[in-house]
């Protein structure tokens, strides 16, 4: 059997073995998603976690949320914040621990996890531009964080082979590639499909599902989803950018049409949206992932 359909039929198994979620921030996304939830109740499911309690302080009182006033309890962050930006740090926070599973990071990932927080930041943003609304630009901020999810899965599970991927990058004919089209030469498949599969097994919302697997189509769908998909899209080749020309080496592709129409913003303010930004997830990443 080839490497090719090893690795595809091996990805699932893998996908199978990652551990769950923690049942308490499951239930907290079913609790603040059915807007039926009180701040004693989100609350109380999340200090039962003094890990996840401290660093969800942390994030809150980072220069991402720029606040006036200090925040000390989770009531008072779910009050200064919001239950679904309060819901999305504890989402975020247990993702990465889980996928980190008590290792250190190498360079790669946390270089992928700072552009992660790159394009959440960015995501958000474009979407409060909108004015969609608060829970949308939440989600546009989950989106962007758990996009790489697959990349995570990929580079720490089948790490000999995903060196290969890497390394293809360094090769003349690799120039005219992208990372995604890489994977599926080399892998049989891509880090989107892979996250999409762990959101799943994770029982993520539909649209965070959505939003991961979908990141690199080359159009957006004709659903409610659109505009958040389109954001994170926006967002993942901004912080492309701004590292450089490429990722992990390889070309970056530009999102589709109908998106870079939708967020079209002058040189000089992206720019420095984007500046800003990277400050911010620069130390949100420090105090999630070290």
């Amino acid at each position: 059997m080839t490497t090719l359909h090893l690795i595809e039929r091996e990805v699932k198994q893998v996908i199978h073995q990652i551990p769950p979620l923690p049942g308490a921030v499951i239930r907290l996304i079913e609790l603040v998603d059915s807007e039926n939830a009180t701040a004693e109740q989100v609350e109380s499911l999340i200090v039962a976690d003094p890990v996840l309690t401290a660093k969800v302080l942390h994030l809150a009182n980072s220069a991402y949320y720029g606040l006036s006033r200090s925040i000390s309890t989770i009531k008072q962050a779910l009050l200064v914040l919001g239950f679904h930006a309060v819901k999305n740090l504890a989402l975020g926070i247990a993702a990465i621990t889980v996928l980190k599973n008590g290792r250190t990071p190498t360079p790669h990932e946390l270089e992928l996890w700072e552009h992660s927080f790159l394009c959440a930041g960015i995501a958000r943003e474009l979407m409060l531009r909108l004015k969609r609304g608060a829970r949308k630009a939440e989600e546009a901020f989950m989106g962007g964080l758990l996009h790489e999810i697959g990349i995570v899965v990929l580079m720490t599970r089948f790490p000999r082979d995903y060196q290969k991927v890497l390394e293809y990058a360094r090769k003349p004919q690799s120039e005219a590639f992208s990372l995604i089209e890489a994977e599926r030469q080399l892998l049989g498949t891509d880090h989107a499909q892979v996250g999409g599969l762990l959101a799943e097994r994770w029982e993520l919302p539909d649209e965070l599902v959505e939003v991961i697997a979908s990141h690199h189509a080359p159009a957006l769908p004709d659903n409610e989803h659109a505009p958040v998909l389109a954001s994170v899209m926006m967002g993942d080749f901004w912080s492309h950018q701004q590292h450089g020309e490429t990722e992990f080496g390889f070309m970056i592709t530009p999102p589709p049409v109908e998106a870079s129409q939708q967020f079209a913003l002058p040189e000089s303010e992206r720019a420095a949206l984007v500046q800003r930004i990277a400050e911010q997830a620069r130390a949100m990443r420090q105090i999630v992932v070290g």
